[in-house]
């Protein structure tokens, strides 16, 4: 159990590495390169940790870490990614993300689940790459500088109950080579995007380009 430290201008807040079953709660880690970080580790719980102004990711999650949860968090002001997530079988939910320099979330992988969270007023909601089996449901994702949820690259991965609004850049990023919207799918194939509301946001709501079989 690590719980109720203060942890600030470290080079990161709490690394875990190569151990199961923590319990890491209730922790503030303030400014320093990185808040937690989790390798090799699996069965742990992050929650209700408030993490905010670093200069890298919020939560970072890596190298075969799975079955972990992270929920109830408050990351703000980050410079680079909130959470960072880049195994498998993971669940992230009912998260606060706000003001962050890249993406609120970074999903990559296979059978995660994100659900309940809220992102808004980052570089950009959510970027989903190179995963399958991802499930994103009943989030909400707004006033973001460049667009909710971006798909590369993904497979058999289902966007649902999502409330998807005002997000519409200022200046698009050189790497956006194509028109924006709410939700942005790219080279993806047997995926679903379901009952999603989805308004007030740049150029389209949803734009599906070079992808297949999109139900």
């Amino acid at each position: 159990l690590v719980q109720l430290n203060n942890l600030t201008q470290n080079n990161r807040g709490i690394t875990v590495d190569g151990s199961n079953l923590n319990n890491l709660t209730m922790n503030t880690i303030l400014e320093g390169d990185g808040g937690i970080l989790l390798t090799n580790a699996n069965l742990t719980v992050i929650n209700q940790n408030n993490i905010s102004q670093t200069n890298g990711t919020g939560i970072k999650i890596e190298d075969d870490a799975s079955l972990n949860e992270i929920f109830l968090n408050q990351i703000f002001d980050t410079q680079e990614t909130a959470i960072s997530l880049e195994t498998s079988s993971n669940q992230i939910y009912s998260n606060m993300i706000c003001g962050i320099s890249d993406a609120g979330m970074q999903i990559s992988g296979s059978s995660n689940t994100i659900n309940n969270n809220t992102i808004h007023d980052s570089l950009l909601g959510m970027l989903i790459e190179d995963s399958d089996l991802t499930t994103v449901n009943n989030n909400t994702i707004y006033s973001n500088q460049i667009t909710g949820i971006a798909m590369f690259a993904t497979i058999n991965s289902t966007i649902v109950n999502n409330t998807i609004h005002g997000n519409n850049p200022t200046v698009i990023p050189s790497f956006m080579d194509l028109d924006l919207a709410g939700i942005i799918m790219v080279q993806g194939q047997y995926n679903s995007i379901t009952n999603n509301s989805v308004f007030d946001n740049a150029v389209y709501g949803i734009n599906v380009n070079g992808s297949d079989t999109i139900t």
